[in-house]
């Protein structure tokens, strides 16, 4: 079975300066025992991003090594939802961490998850990747986005499907791809989504409501144009 990026990258700037997986591991365990405990002695359940993000800065590195396997996951899909090439997006993700890394003494802790934080480097990472001219695709099928290129006959029987939803949401404002993009591509669940973009849960539920609405508007659209 081949591994998902998200399961086998690490930068190496990156790991130079967090370590090795195995030694992620090892340096994070010894983290964990070492960090605040419950009042029956037992350890602590995984670190809080605050947690990390505190230890990090104290000149801990595997702390970091360890919000990085927290957010790989979510930040490259998201990532790959809005760069067409597997290989394109892999490099920005690198670069959004990178960037983390690097501002990570400037860092203040807002009571957010560190997963908001890392969304903006990554919106900001997709504008400079796009100066360069690429077209941008707004939105990709989740299948295409992170499991993978689907197969021959499958891309063949969906293509006019995906041409179609394509053109009706690049006709959606920005923050209704965006809403969609998150709630419905990634799954994310509603409390995450009003975090990473900085607004309460109930205006998530309406942006979506509004979003699916358009979104079925510009569709018919496309209809009536083919």
């Amino acid at each position: 079975m081949r591994l998902s990026y998200a399961e086998t990258c690490q930068p190496p700037a990156l790991l130079a300066l967090i370590g090795s997986p195995p030694q992620i591991v090892m340096n994070l365990k010894r983290f964990r025992k070492d960090s605040v405990q419950k009042g029956d002695g037992r350890p602590a359940l995984d670190p809080s991003d605050a947690e990390l993000i505190a230890a990090a800065q104290a000149g801990a590195m595997e702390a970091f090594g360890a919000l990085y396997r927290r957010y790989l996951t979510p930040i490259f899909r998201y990532v790959r939802s809005r760069v067409s090439g597997q290989r394109d997006a892999e490099d920005v993700t690198e670069a959004v961490f990178l960037k983390a890394f690097e501002s990570l003494a400037q860092y203040e802790d807002r009571g957010l998850p560190y997963g908001a934080f890392l969304y903006q480097v990554a919106r900001n990472a997709i504008v400079d990747y796009y100066r360069s001219g690429e077209p941008l695709e707004p939105l990709e099928l989740a299948e295409q986005a992170w499991d993978g290129e689907p197969g021959v006959e499958r891309n063949l029987i969906e293509a006019q499907e995906h041409r179609r939803i394509k053109a009706a949401l690049d006709s959606l404002p920005e923050h209704f791809q965006e809403v969609i993009r998150l709630r419905l591509m990634m799954g994310l669940p509603t409390d995450q989504v009003a975090e990473w973009m900085n607004i309460n849960p109930a205006a998530v539920r309406v942006k979506q409501h509004r979003a699916l609405q358009a979104l079925r508007r510009a569709l018919e659209a496309v209809d009536e144009r083919t």
